[in-house]
């Protein structure tokens, strides 16, 4: 259950991110709709950049470590969205999405293999309980972000950064018991 709970807390910054990219784009930032779509739609390559390199550096480094270290970019790209500028200027938005988003697309396929891994012939029941609780946390973020009474770089920064760091945590927790597990056999 722990990498199913990290991975979902990972996806949930991502949902968050939709919900306050309109304020940030468009309102902080003045971007028309049409500018706010093609913006979200060129973030994309950064994902899939990022989910083409995640096999490869498992490969050579493993999928655990890799999958942590995702974990870590994307808690410090919402860091720096945290600690950054009330008002961003597109430039520092992108660079902070930018890193959140690698580490995201870095370690939400290995991390979403990993968990369901030991669940073979019971892979739909997993798969769904995936989709579940990513869903449970996002529309948590996304609601979060509507009713903090932050500006909407800070809130999306904070949740971004909190749900991150608790994936961290408890993604690590996971490799620990397993590993501990593993030894005892």
């Amino acid at each position: 259950i722990l990498p199913a709970l990290s991975m979902s807390l990972l996806m949930s910054g991502l949902f968050a991110s939709f919900g306050a990219a309109p304020a940030i784009l468009m309102g902080g930032i003045g971007l028309s709709s049409l500018q706010a779509g093609l913006y979200f739609s060129s973030t994309v390559f950064v994902v899939f950049g990022a989910g083409m390199a995640a096999p490869r550096l498992a490969r050579r480094y493993g999928p655990r470590r890799i999958a942590s270290a995702g974990l870590a970019t994307a808690l410090a790209g919402g860091c720096l969205l945290l600690l950054g500028p009330e008002s961003p200027s597109l430039s520092g938005y992108t660079l902070s999405m930018i890193i959140f988003l690698w580490g995201m697309g870095l370690a939400n396929p290995l991390g979403t293999a990993i968990t369901m891994g030991p669940f073979g012939k019971e892979a739909g029941l997993a798969s769904a309980l995936l989709g579940f609780l990513t869903m449970g946390m996002a529309a948590l973020t996304t609601w979060l972000g509507s009713v903090l009474p932050f500006p909407a770089v800070t809130t999306l920064g904070g949740i971004q950064a909190t749900a991150c760091l608790i994936a961290l945590i408890l993604f690590r927790c996971s490799s620990l018991a397993g590993s501990n597990t593993r030894s005892k056999a």
